[in-house]
């Protein structure tokens, strides 16, 4: 598979994940916070930092809960 395929289809997978973390949240509309989400639900090496860091999932949606 190409580079930008890849791409391609890791954007769209990263979309998915916002559409569903935005539904969850029940907001109108996409947000950088749902965005964030998506990042920690895709998995990787970001996700991986972030989660040595003690950011996880389920504490980042239960901390942007708590600001709205």
């Amino acid at each position: 598979m190409s580079k930008i395929m890849r791409t391609i289809k890791w954007f769209r997978e990263m979309s998915v994940l916002a559409e569903d973390e935005q539904r969850r949240s029940g907001h109108p509309d996409i947000d950088t916070e749902h965005l964030f989400l998506a990042r920690l639900s895709i998995g990787g090496p970001v996700t991986q930092a972030l989660a040595g860091q003690g950011v996880t999932l389920s504490g980042a949606r239960e901390a942007f809960a708590d600001v709205h």
